[in-house]
Parts: C-alpha cells; sequence; structure tokens
C-alpha cells in the first residue's frame, strides 16, 4: 500500500494573501436583523404589526441573544394605543407581554412597574401586574403593595383581583392581611372564596399558592 501523499504546503503568496484577508464580520443578531420590523412607519400598518407579532413569536421559540429585546417590548408597550384598538394591536400588547415573560431579565419587574403610573387604562395595567407576578420576582411586592394602597379605588375590580392574584403568587406573607380582606369584600363565589381560602393557607406554610383567585 503506497504512503499516503503528504499534503502540499500553502505557497508564501497564498499565505500572505490569507493573512492580509480581513477579519470575517459577526453575524447579527435576532435583535439587530428584525429592526426594520419594529420601526414606527412599519407597526402603523396592521400588516407591519402582524410581521412583529411573528417576530416576537420567533424570539419565544429560540435563545435571547441580546440583551436590548426587553427595552423593545417595554418601547412598544408605551407605543402602543393603552386600550382597545384593532385586534392586531391587542394581539401585539399580548406578544410583547409573553415575550417579557419569556426573557426573564431582572430589570423586567422595576420597569414595569414603573409603567403602572404612567397613563396606562385598566386593560394593560391589569396585564402589565399579571407579569409581574409571572417574573417571580419577589422584589417587586413592597412596591406594588404601595401602589395598590395609592389607587384609591381608581381601577376596575379586574385590576384589583389581578393584584391580589400575584402577590398571592408570590407567596410573600406581607400580603396575608389584604388577602384576607380581599376574602371577605371581594369573593362573590364559592370558587373564589375556596381559592382564597387555599391561598391564605399556602401562605400561612410558606409555599407559593396553585390556584388562581377568579375564572379567567
Amino acid at each position: 500500500m503506497p504512503p499516503p501523499a503528504a499534503a502540499k504546503k500553502p505557497s508564501l503568496r497564498r499565505a500572505a494573501k490569507l493573512a492580509a484577508k480581513p477579519p470575517a464580520k459577526p453575524r447579527p443578531t435576532s435583535f439587530e436583523r428584525t429592526a426594520p420590523k419594529f420601526e414606527s412607519a412599519a407597526l402603523a400598518t396592521p400588516e407591519g404589526r402582524k410581521k412583529a407579532v411573528l417576530a416576537l413569536r420567533a424570539v419565544r421559540r429560540g435563545v435571547v441573544d441580546d440583551a436590548r429585546w426587553l427595552d423593545r417590548c417595554l418601547g412598544l408597550l408605551t407605543a402602543l394605543p393603552p386600550e382597545g384598538g384593532a385586534v392586531e394591536i391587542r394581539e401585539l400588547r399580548a406578544d410583547v407581554l409573553s415575550t417579557v415573560i419569556h426573557l426573564q431579565d431582572p430589570r423586567a419587574a422595576n420597569q414595569l412597574l414603573s409603567l403602572l403610573d404612567d397613563g396606562a387604562v385598566d386593560s394593560p395595567r391589569a396585564m402589565i401586574v399579571f407579569v409581574i407576578g409571572k417574573l417571580g420576582d419577589r422584589a417587586a411586592v413592597p412596591p406594588l403593595l404601595s401602589w395598590f394602597n395609592r389607587q384609591n379605588g381608581r381601577n376596575s375590580e379586574r385590576v384589583y383581583r389581578e393584584i391580589a392574584d400575584t402577590l398571592i403568587r408570590l407567596a410573600d406573607a406581607r400580603v396575608f392581611k389584604l388577602v384576607e380582606r380581599a376574602l371577605k369584600r371581594e369573593a362573590t363565589n364559592d370558587y373564589q372564596r375556596w381559592a382564597y381560602e387555599q391561598a391564605l393557607e399556602s401562605i400561612m406554610k410558606g409555599r407559593a399558592p396553585s390556584h388562581s383567585l377568579w375564572l379567567r
């Protein structure tokens, strides 16, 4: 069996050419590739908003490769109409909030809390509170309780129930009196009353409740 042929050494000219070749540019991140889909002009049309929804869903299916996604999502929340609007606007808002949950960025809870006093009306406000609970950051409990106590009835029943549900989901003992008060005042059917009681029992045992306070 003949010996294997020796590999050819590159010529000096070829070696110099390879050395002079500029390094490859880094591949753009998903954030950079999708930037045009989130520009104001693109989001001004129903078709553009649908494309933005698809881009957000692709982010949730893959690996987040850019920390700037959180800032983009929060910017979208403040730019979208606060209430109602076309179906694709409501869909885009829901997908933005789902993406915030997916990102699990430790900055998210504080930045969402700052949006609660930013003129949002009931529907987005309840959704924001829900996302704060899903993020699971117990550091959000004191500012959320403070915000709750400043409201003086300025929000709908849906918002108050979402706040109580979120505080219970975070399983912090400081919400015991709040939930006890809600149990006496707001439980309007057997399921809600049972769920409140189960939540209180779980908090007393230091566990996160597994039951929602109200039927969605």
